[in-house]
């Protein structure tokens, strides 16, 4: 789910993406890669580097 949104918001004009979270770093490096931003495993580790986050869960 992560990956079309990561896939969204890198293609805004005005937007940056600076990186993808999630608790398994492997997915998180597999949708990071291709948009060559950092993988983080807690969204703690963004606080200093965004103005704001979205946040993709299943519901």
């Amino acid at each position: 789910m992560g990956q079309y949104h990561a896939l969204a918001l890198a293609e805004l004009w005005g937007v940056d993406l600076v990186g993808v979270v999630d608790i398994d770093l492997a997915k998180a490096e597999r949708v990071a890669a291709p948009y060559g931003v950092r993988p983080f495993r807690s969204h703690r580790e963004l606080c200093g580097l965004v103005d704001f986050a979205t946040v993709a869960v299943p519901t």
